[in-house]
């Protein structure tokens, strides 16, 4: 029996230190499109899947060493480059499986439209934000509302 508590104080203990760092993010994953067909073309005049960001914060976050990733066993899946985002302010990252930082973001990982799980990771690989987000047709969002909020709608 006292195992079987601790297992389920151990569970509720990580679960309230996993909601507390999404809750303390400043940079949080705002909106994401897992089969973006007319909605954002990169340069290449693709339509890949696309995160945006949001620094909720008054300071600017440098995100250089933090990661995403669409899998819970490999939270540092692809990783930042060097670059900032300003105080309340949006950064677009495209999932596309091209992974450059040339002209535009991409990851080396495209969203799954059937819905997924998606984290933001910190340099030291504590989960910042995270989702799962449902199955989304054609040009359809997954986006905070209002932005920021910790509520989800489909647009």
């Amino acid at each position: 029996m006292k195992a079987k508590t601790f297992s389920i104080y151990s569970f509720f203990m990580l679960f309230w230190l996993f909601s507390l760092g999404t809750l303390f993010a400043s940079v949080v994953i705002n909106e994401i499109s897992a089969d973006n067909d007319s909605i954002l073309f990169d340069s290449s005049g693709d339509s890949p899947d696309w995160i945006e960001l949001l620094n909720t914060s008054e300071t600017t976050v440098d995100l250089t060493g933090y990661s995403l990733s669409d899998s819970r066993e490999e939270l540092t899946k692809w990783n930042f480059p060097a670059i900032t985002i300003s105080p309340n302010d949006f950064l677009l990252i495209f999932c596309s499986d091209k992974d450059t930082t040339h002209s535009e973001i991409h990851t080396n990982f495209k969203l799954d439209k059937d819905g997924e799980f998606l984290a933001l990771v910190s340099p030291d690989s504590s989960v910042l934000d995270s989702l799962f987000f449902p199955e989304l047709g054609s040009d359809q969002a997954y986006c905070r509302f209002p932005d920021g909020d910790n509520d989800f709608v489909i647009t």
